[in-house]
């Protein structure tokens, strides 16, 4: 039983990994850009633009971008923090 339990493991590894590429792969690919509105927004200076995609990792390496991707998915936070960090004020 420990050796079917082992080689399924083996086997759900690599597929996962496959899949989340493929995933990425067809994100990374989409057209547009999540400050493509800041770009056609004459009163937003280039400047600002530069500064948001280097603090958002857009001006990252696809394998870097790809790396802190995955590991986002694995931890499942995603893009959002979690409810912890969330503060209410009335």
């Amino acid at each position: 039983m420990s050796q079917y339990l082992l080689r399924r493991l083996l086997i759900v590894i690599p597929s996962v990994i496959g899949i989340s590429v493929v995933l990425f792969t067809i994100l990374a690919l989409a057209p547009g850009d999540p400050f493509e509105e800041l770009a056609t927004n004459p009163n937003v200076p280039a400047e600002v633009r530069a500064n948001l995609r280097a603090q958002f990792g857009l001006d990252d390496p696809l394998a870097t971008r790809y790396l802190r991707w995955f590991s986002s998915m694995c931890r499942a936070t995603g893009a959002f923090p979690s409810p912890a960090a969330w503060t209410w004020t009335r």
